[in-house]
């Protein structure tokens, strides 16, 4: 999707490390493919964009099975509108236009 490698270009160009189409190890020990993990400072976050509620359920499937990792759920305006914002500590669901807002969410989810 043009919108998440814009957003992903964006972030290293403010300095982040991007590894995109990551593998991360579940506590169920199935193996999740994540769009990206945004690293900077010693802390990570785990991206996946969700472009419908199909592919949202799946993405909240993959972070509850990673639980204690911090994942940042990108979504478009139809998803967002729906289901809101936060889900928790450690998932924040972003609109995946809003590049402001999701640099300003991962500043604070790597606080």
């Amino acid at each position: 999707m043009d919108a998440l490698r814009e957003f992903l270009g964006a972030l290293e160009s403010e300095g982040y490390s991007i590894r995109r189409e990551a593998l991360v190890r579940g506590a169920s020990g199935l193996r999740h493919v994540f769009s990206a993990i945004v690293n900077r400072g010693g802390g990570r976050i785990l991206v996946e964009y969700a472009g419908d509620e199909r592919e949202l359920l799946r993405a909240l499937g993959k972070a509850v099975d990673v639980s204690g990792e911090k994942v940042l759920l990108l979504v478009d305006d139809r998803v967002y509108s729906v289901y809101g914002d936060n889900l928790g500590d450690s998932i924040k669901v972003v609109k995946i236009g809003d590049v402001e807002r999701i640099l300003s969410s991962i500043e604070k989810m790597l606080e």
